[in-house]
């Protein structure tokens, strides 16, 4: 592996600060790690890959979550979500990058690294409110008592 790619799982109405967010994370990477990076925000691998995947949602998220490139190296090695709250397809492609074995890092923008455990579904219905990521240090909402 000559570099690790790296996901930006955001929301999709993330909007102003995409890029920024990008080189912040890149940047961390490099200092924590030592080793090449890209970071790839997912509105540029939506916008590069769907219409390859024959504008299938399914297949959009199989591919970056899971899928391989030509050389047979993942398409990314690590996700990175800046959200505990996550839409359908975010929360879809994370889980199947966990079950997977890839490591999925929740960023808080605040130079908060942590693991994400699992991914859990709390509103099937919604497309925009579907799962919220699990770390060590904080439990799904659904598992907090009141």
């Amino acid at each position: 592996m000559t570099e690790t790619r790296i996901f930006y799982a955001h929301a999709k109405a993330q909007g102003d600060f995409l890029r920024e967010d990008a080189e912040i994370i890149a940047a961390r990477w490099r200092v924590k790690t030592g080793t090449p990076v890209r970071v790839a925000p997912g509105r540029d691998d939506y916008d590069q890959a769907f219409a390859t995947c024959g504008r299938s949602w399914d297949r959009w998220i199989a591919r970056w979550a899971t899928g391989t490139r030509l050389d047979g190296e993942p398409h990314y090695h690590v996700a990175v979500v800046p959200d505990v709250s996550l839409g359908r397809a975010t929360a879809q492609g994370l889980i199947a990058m966990l079950a997977a074995g890839k490591p999925v890092i929740y960023w808080n923008r605040a130079d908060q690294w942590l693991r994400v455990e699992r991914v859990v579904v709390v509103n099937e219905k919604s497309w925009t409110a579907y799962g919220e990521i699990v770390t060590p240090d904080c439990p799904p909402l659904l598992d907090v008592a009141f």
